[in-house]
């Protein structure tokens, strides 16, 4: 589907940037950018964003910090 659209400058500079590191099309890249953020027919739940900016998946366990040290800790 063909469509015009306004980006901000930096929407246009990140997919500008993502079009250019894989190379594909802007237009591509819009396209993957979307479908990152927007919610699938399947899985049409919101996802939550912590503060760090991590996505929080409904239903998964979390992972904390002690997790990963003790994960280190056994796994050297």
């Amino acid at each position: 589907m063909r469509l015009s659209v306004n980006l901000e400058e930096e929407n246009y500079r990140l997919a500008k940037s993502l079009a250019r590191e894989e190379d594909i099309s802007i237009s591509k890249a819009i396209n993957r950018l979307l479908k990152r953020q927007l919610p699938s027919s399947q899985d049409s739940a919101p996802k939550k964003t912590t503060r760090s900016g991590f996505t929080r998946v409904p239903g998964k366990q979390t992972v904390t910090s002690t997790d990963v040290a003790d994960f280190l800790s056994e796994n050297p």
